[in-house]
């Protein structure tokens, strides 16, 4: 029992928790609807998307563990009081949680392609294992790169359950043309705001995780092209990121309560992230930062699925 608390918290819990509610309400709210609505069966039943949505977690929760032992000697100089492998988690432990994630996930993957009869979906699970694997390994000491393929792996996860019911989907597109288009608009729109979210996010802790990362000679983003101009590209994410929401906005019926997410939940702390890089850089104030955009992905979750329903 002593080891559950610093292995729930080398494993990222909530950030687990919040992958799992984003592919049940994509596939619940947005996806299974629509289907039944053209008299089409989800070929995701309940235990299927529980078993997508536990393979997924595996992976991702395999992926952070794997990163943890890999950067341990920069986190002793980032975070060092967050430590939790070799201090309250054996490196063994780290690397049997981190076998057991990776089978987990495995038998999981293999459950579905045999179930419904797709190989293609068992060979989804090593590429995204042997992805995570390559980023913690290589990819993340080069600029930019790592941060890439993280946040396409976020857009992944709603894309996934599209992915997994792309069968039916199409019968949906013959029957219902208009239904499928908003609702793959719907699925989109969230691809793209959790990809741009979290490459801020990414290029945020790459800031500042600066004196660690600099001391084991890592070529992350801000370490080769400098503070300002990382800053430069963090505004011109932000901006991209504004600008798509507005241009989402126009959808949407006047008097939602879905406005007062947007202005309240996304674009006034969106702001203030942004309004924050014109300060003097400090690895607190980029940790504030960091925890503001992670709230703002989980509201973005909310708030796409909740005005699926009401474009005008």
């Amino acid at each position: 029992m002593g080891c559950l608390l610093p292995g729930l918290t080398l494993i990222r819990l909530p950030n687990l928790l919040i992958a799992m509610l984003t592919q049940a309400m994509v596939h619940q709210l947005l996806i299974r609807p629509a289907l039944m609505e053209g008299n089409l069966v989800a070929d995701l039943q309940p235990v299927d998307l529980l078993a997508l949505m536990l393979a997924t977690v595996f992976v991702t929760a395999g992926g952070y563990v794997w990163n943890d032992i890999v950067d341990y000697p920069i986190d002793l100089v980032n975070k060092p009081g967050k430590v939790i492998i070799r201090k309250k988690i054996t490196l063994p432990m780290a690397y049997w949680l981190y076998a057991c994630c990776n089978l987990a996930g495995w038998v999981l993957a293999l459950y579905l392609a045999w179930t419904h009869n797709k190989s293609d979906w068992f060979l989804l699970y090593p590429i995204s294992a042997g992805g995570l694997f390559w980023y913690s390994l290589r990819l993340k000491q080069r600029p930019f790169w790592g941060n890439l393929l993280i946040s396409l792996y976020c857009a992944g996860v709603p894309a996934l359950v599209w992915l997994a019911e792309q069968e039916t989907l199409s019968q949906l597109k013959l029957v219902q043309p208009e239904l499928y288009i908003q609702t793959a608009n719907t699925v989109a729109a969230y691809a793209l705001f959790a990809f741009l979210t979290n490459l801020f996010r990414e290029i945020v802790k790459d800031l500042q995780d600066m004196p660690g990362d600099y001391r084991y000679q890592l070529r992350t983003l801000p370490l080769v092209i400098g503070t300002q101009k990382a800053h430069t590209i963090l505004l011109f994410i932000g901006g991209l990121l504004i600008l798509s929401l507005v241009i989402w906005a126009k959808g949407l019926a006047p008097g939602l309560p879905a406005w007062l997410l947007l202005m309240g939940g996304i674009m006034t702390p969106l702001a203030f992230n942004l309004i924050q890089l014109f300060k003097a850089p400090s690895p607190l104030r980029y940790a504030l930062i960091s925890h503001i955009t992670k709230g703002i992905m989980l509201i973005g979750l909310l708030l796409l699925l909740l005005t699926h329903y009401y474009y005008v």
